[in-house]
């Protein structure tokens, strides 16, 4: 019995790569802990700090085309439709990204297990609304692609080795590539080095001017002028992709090398298919 129960998980999982459906399968969970924030060898990344979370789950690869344009159909509109960032700009149609094919939103073409891009801050803050999720903060972001609850020391997100675990300047040709393509981390996570850019739900602010020792799941700076991405992308050089590596844009602008992924504090509602449906 078990076996055929493995074999349909792996056929189900399989299958949510292809409809751009989201469900449990898409998850992992990251166990609450405790860990050192920040890296004293980067001025941004300064002063470190003992963190605390608690536990979460977060998507194991980056929301892909499919699952953004399956989002877009369902949701009917290009704009934020409510709320306080109602006339949002959420995303720009790619030809690495979502098209429109006689007013039905699709990947393109070949790009359907490739990084949803060309999304606005806005735009990903929407789709995990959607389905009663949010963007993970800085700190939750940081925690999981060390490991979660069994931290690493490694240079990047699960090795040492960049071209193991990274797409990058020296393996990808400049190009973004599909995920989960590259070795996950211990966290199971794929992609958290490399790739592309990965929108935090925080405002972006230096390490001396929010959070300390000790805090307990800090949300970042309350306000702000750009959003934090992380991770990295598949342009830049191996000293560039360290896993404490931070950037930042405004909430506005999308490219074609930022994504993002979707945290979950509760898997029993808001997916397409729950996990009791399996």
């Amino acid at each position: 019995m078990k076996k055929y129960i493995l074999i349909f998980a792996v056929m189900f999982a399989a299958a949510t790569a292809v409809n751009g459906q989201v469900n449990a399968a898409d998850f992992v969970q990251i166990a609450s802990g405790s860990f050192t924030m920040g890296n004293t060898a980067y001025t941004r990344e300064s002063p470190t700090k003992n963190i605390n979370l608690g536990a979460f789950y977060l998507t194991k690869n980056v929301i892909t085309n499919s699952q953004y344009a399956t989002f877009l159909n369902a949701y009917g509109s290009t704009t934020v439709k409510a709320g306080e960032f109602a006339g949002k700009t959420m995303f720009v149609a790619d030809s690495w990204g979502v098209v429109n094919n006689n007013g039905v939103w699709a990947a393109a073409t070949g790009y359907e297990n490739f990084p949803m891009i060309k999304v606005t801050w806005y735009g990903a803050d929407e789709f995990c609304k959607y389905y009663s999720g949010r963007l993970p903060t800085e700190a939750e972001w940081e925690y999981a692609a060390k490991g979660g609850k069994t931290q690493s020391a490694f240079t990047y997100s699960g090795s040492s080795t960049a071209t193991s675990v990274a797409w990058f300047y020296d393996n990808s040709g400049h190009l973004n590539k599909a995920v989960g393509t590259k070795a996950a981390n211990t966290a199971g996570l794929y992609d958290m080095s490399g790739n592309v850019y990965q929108w935090c739900s925080d405002w972006y602010g230096r390490y001396a001017d929010f959070g300390a020792t000790g805090d307990s799941n800090p949300a970042g700076p309350d306000a702000g002028v750009s959003k934090v991405i992380r991770g990295g992308y598949r342009s830049l050089g191996s000293t560039d992709l360290h896993l404490t590596h931070r950037e930042s844009i405004s909430p506005d602008e999308s490219y074609n090398f930022v994504g993002f992924r979707m945290v979950k504090n509760d898997l029993s509602a808001g997916l397409i298919i729950p996990e009791a449906d399996i």
